[in-house]
């Protein structure tokens, strides 16, 4: 009997272990979620608004064609990234 008790609660400290170490990764998960979306924002958001904004005005002075200016900037990105030296491909 004492054996079985034994086996039980080192159960439940592995059980306890378990959800500790859930909240640690729920916690991380957070975290990077978090920098990412800063990293977005800095890094693509402003970026494609400045190409969104001279692509809409230049739409509206009728130089280009009518078309999606956030698509059309993002498609512009897409385009010339790769090409930028010294960028490292992950």
């Amino acid at each position: 009997m004492h054996q079985r008790a034994m086996a039980t609660a080192n159960c439940w400290r592995v059980r306890l272990a378990g959800e500790e170490r859930r909240r640690q990764i729920i916690e991380a998960k957070s975290h990077v979620d978090r920098l990412s979306d800063m990293i977005f924002r800095s890094q693509v958001q402003q970026p494609n608004g400045f190409l969104r904004n001279y692509i809409f005005r230049r739409v509206a002075a009728g130089a280009f064609c009518q078309i999606d200016p956030l698509q059309a900037a993002r498609s512009f990105v897409g385009m010339v990234w790769p090409t930028i030296p010294g960028r490292q491909i992950s």
